[in-house]
């Protein structure tokens, strides 16, 4: 409830970031995550359904079916791994957290995680599920980059997983699809340029009766290019905020470790899918400054790989799960999309928005 009244209030007053993201198009040519955005418009315009209504409802059904696969990981399984998963502000409780996070792109990427590592570890011979999931990956990666950045790591699980079935070989190469959607994704972002016109993008947005200021957000640097890797590099290292998110993201891997060893994962298979996810959040937040919502995408994947990849479901001990629920509430309301803030400044916040604030999505 507290999602769907965020995204239908995200829309209203056209917030930039997260419903303004979803409309960036390919009405002047190729543009980077112009994908959606070119789906939602179009249809808008031969079916004279208003574009907030189509975002919302996409909006809306991407995240309740990543509730509906993540209750699988929930449901039967109060293990280490799910308490982390449920209590960890970082990971599904981020929106409460961050309500500007609401809406945002993110819960693509983890929809397709979840599905991915779901199919593996059940359904590792369904043929047509996983051609489903290279042309949901397509998608994703055409919608929002970032996913790009996880995708190896859900990758590296997904192998381990397809090998622990009987028929391991012919399994494996029904990967095939997912890993030629990449490649493809990959190279066509890298070496198809945006030719978008910013302006004239933004003026077939403004046709719908959207406020301008829906423009300010991904449409205003779709066409930016990336700075060379030392000056990422060093702006990385002069963030003041880097010790607290390293900090985070140390505690977020201890834990997907600790999960997975004691739930009877290999510690070999554990520790090279989380290196793997760890290499694409490291290039991801060089890349792009938003690192709370990258450490979002991190923190919900990595838990869901830890239990994906145990062998036997571990009882929680309860005062060491209630120990590191409060760890992780405290250093989790200290975060927000891009930047530190205090645990009090974020509870604050947090209670502005529900106070009903016109605040915003930044």
């Amino acid at each position: 409830m507290v999602y769907v009244a965020g995204v239908i209030f995200y829309a209203a007053r056209s917030d930039p970031s997260s419903h303004g993201e979803w409309l960036v198009h390919y009405g002047e040519g190729f543009v980077r995550r112009g994908l959606l955005g070119e789906a939602i418009l179009s249809t808008a315009t031969f079916s004279g359904v208003d574009p907030r209504v189509l975002t919302v409802v996409l909006q809306v059904l991407a995240f309740a079916t990543l509730l509906l696969v993540m209750r699988r990981f929930f449901l039967g399984n109060w293990s280490y791994g799910s308490l982390a998963l449920l209590f960890t502000p970082g990971a599904m409780l981020y929106q409460f957290v961050d309500p500007s996070i609401v809406g945002r792109k993110e819960s693509l990427t983890l929809l397709m995680a979840a599905l991915t590592l779901s199919c593996a570890s059940k359904f590792p011979a369904k043929r047509l599920a996983w051609v489903f999931l290279a042309i949901g990956w397509g998608v994703v990666f055409l919608t929002h980059e970032s996913s790009m950045a996880f995708f190896p790591g859900v990758l590296v699980a997904t192998f381990i997983l397809v090998k622990r079935s009987e028929s391991a070989s012919s399994d494996l190469l029904k990967v095939t699809p997912m890993v030629t959607t990449f490649l493809l994704a990959v190279a066509l972002i890298y070496w198809s340029a945006s030719t978008g016109d910013e302006r004239a993008l933004c003026d077939r947005i403004l046709t719908f009766n959207y406020l301008p200021r829906v423009c300010e957000g991904g449409l205003s640097y779709i066409n930016q290019g990336t700075q060379d890797l030392q000056s990422m590099i060093v702006q990385a290292l002069q963030r003041q905020d880097l010790l607290f998110y390293l900090g985070f993201l140390a505690l977020c891997t201890a834990v997907a470790l600790y999960v997975g060893s004691r739930q009877g994962a290999s510690l070999g298979e554990s520790a090279l899918t989380q290196f793997t996810l760890l290499v694409g959040f490291g290039l991801l937040s060089l890349i792009a400054s938003d690192w709370g919502r990258w450490l979002h995408l991190y923190c919900v994947i990595s838990m869901i790989v830890a239990i994906v990849l145990s062998r036997k479901t571990a009882a929680p001990n309860p005062a060491l799960a209630v120990s590191a629920a409060l760890v992780f509430l405290t250093l989790g309301f200290s975060f927000n999309g891009g930047t530190f803030m205090s645990p009090l400044g974020n509870l604050l916040n947090l209670g502005y928005y529900l106070g009903g604030g016109m605040y915003g999505g930044n």
